[in-house]
């Protein structure tokens, strides 16, 4: 169970949000459970910045003004945003006629997701029908006070002034529980929305996100990389292969640019190693044309009880993922010590980013 401090605070935050969330009479204050940027104090009118919308017209201020409105923004190459889009979908469905409108805003992380596209594509694999704002130009997201903290969830009251403003999944329970709080105090019906398993037992550790592009790279060969040029990259001791952990180490021929790294040629020559000590992991890539990498876990392929959901087996029992889009692919489900060696089958596919989930 988690310590009784965190469920007194957890119950604290829920009763408040309850009261800042559905009560008409109280008076709409910017606050922050996670230290996340204030931004506007009226977020709704960054919404008429948006660069276009899915599965819907738009939603502007005018339209949203009057009722409570909870924003997501999120990016369809974040896993926990992934995740959590299902949970503001049904909130959506179960609480629309409430009069709770639940908004996203897509952030795209990189070039490839200003496209709408990727956004798309990454609500239909949710299973999601949730009105969505395009942030191409990175005009909304500035208004409202977006960072790399992803997702950030914003709550805007019946005036259209912001409320209250979280991060992640710890903010994102506190939410669901004032809305489901809602449902039972109002006696107006509705089915029970159950909150991720164990979120509430918890203090959840926020993911490492590591990227691969030179113009965020945290440090490794890639952070000295001339971006646009072919490079040779060796490693002829295997400590120079698995030097910093969460640090993306190439080894063969390799292109950086400023938002990835590509393979200049295929080959089990050709890997980017990382080292890690934590729970899942997932790898933003794309490529060209649908093409494998091969995956090896520590000095071997990846054990059945160790393979994210998208990787694969063939008939040598060697595991690989099918990159047959630019998105998020999972990789490993379970922690612990390793290293991770990606081999691409073929050039020209790029890796991006990499997630590591807490334990």
């Amino acid at each position: 169970m988690a310590p009784r401090s965190h469920r007194r605070l957890f119950a604290l935050t829920a009763l408040l949000l309850t009261a800042a969330l559905f009560s008409g009479a109280c008076t709409p204050r910017e606050s922050s459970s996670d230290g996340a940027g204030a931004g506007s104090a009226r977020p709704l009118t960054a919404l008429a910045d948006a660069s276009g919308w899915l599965d819907g017209p738009p939603l502007l201020a005018d339209s949203l003004r009057g009722h409570t409105v909870v924003i997501m923004a999120w990016s369809d190459t974040d896993p926990l945003s992934l995740r959590l889009l299902r949970d503001a979908d049904a909130w959506l469905k179960a609480y629309g006629r409430f009069g709770l409108r639940v908004v996203g805003l897509h952030v795209p992380e990189f070039a490839f997701s200003a496209d709408s596209a990727a956004p798309a594509r990454a609500l239909r694999r949710s299973g999601v029908s949730l009105p969505v704002a395009l942030d191409a130009g990175s005009r909304v997201g500035s208004q409202m006070g977006v960072g790399e903290a992803l997702p950030l969830w914003i709550v805007v009251g019946h005036d259209g002034k912001r409320v209250w403003t979280g991060e992640g999944d710890r903010a994102e329970a506190a939410l669901h529980a004032a809305i489901e709080a809602l449902r039972k105090d109002s006696g107006r019906g509705g089915a029970d929305l159950p909150l991720p398993g164990g979120v509430t037992e918890r203090v959840t550790k926020p993911a490492r996100r590591v990227y691969c592009g030179t113009s965020r790279v945290g440090g490794g060969p890639l952070a000295a990389a001339v971006p646009g040029e072919a490079l040779m990259f060796t490693a002829q001791f295997r400590y120079q292969e698995q030097g910093l952990s969460y640090t993306p180490y190439p080894v063969g021929r390799w292109k950086p640019s400023a938002d990835g790294v590509t393979a200049a040629r295929g080959g089990a020559a050709d890997y980017v190693a990382i080292r890690y000590d934590g729970g899942s992991v997932d790898a933003v890539l794309g490529s060209l044309e649908p093409a494998r990498v091969w995956v090896m876990y520590d000095d071997g392929w990846v054990p059945a009880e160790a393979r994210g959901d998208d990787v694969r087996v063939d008939a040598r029992g060697a595991t690989y993922v099918e990159v047959a889009e630019p998105r998020s692919y999972s990789l490993i489900q379970r922690g612990g010590a390793h290293v991770l060696r990606l081999s691409p089958e073929r050039p020209d596919i790029t890796y991006y980013a990499f997630s590591f989930g807490a334990e």
